[in-house]
């Protein structure tokens, strides 16, 4: 993993999110039958879970994608209002855009996602 001076990307990365994300919970809602035809189109070449914790929680979900307008990493945070905070990552896993504080409720996740990388 990357080295910043201070901290390791994993620790900025940790830093990003407040709360723990229930992973099976994650998964079924991305994985909607009625949205995952919008994931498959993702080209998902990773999946990483930051922070991950033995009871089945983690801090955030890394994805490397492969979309029509975006073509790196996204990272899907929770923050302290139970929203999500969906950000795109370059390469050097810098943050180069971040929907925080718009208030994406699990029900937009998805196509939150879609809107920034595919459309």
């Amino acid at each position: 993993m990357l080295e910043t001076k201070t901290k390791s990307v994993k620790d900025n990365l940790i830093e990003l999110g407040c709360r723990d994300i229930y992973l099976e919970g994650f998964t079924n809602q991305l994985y909607h039958p009625n949205t995952i035809y919008m994931v498959n189109c993702w080209g998902i070449q990773r999946n990483v879970l930051v922070g991950r914790t033995e009871d089945g929680h983690a801090r955030g979900v890394l994805l490397q994608v492969n979309g029509m307008k975006w073509k790196s990493w996204v990272y899907i945070t929770l923050n302290f209002l139970d929203y999500y905070d969906v950000y795109l990552l370059n390469d050097n896993m810098e943050v180069f855009y971040k929907t925080e504080g718009e208030g994406i409720f699990c029900g937009e996740l998805v196509e939150t996602i879609n809107k920034l990388i595919e459309s």
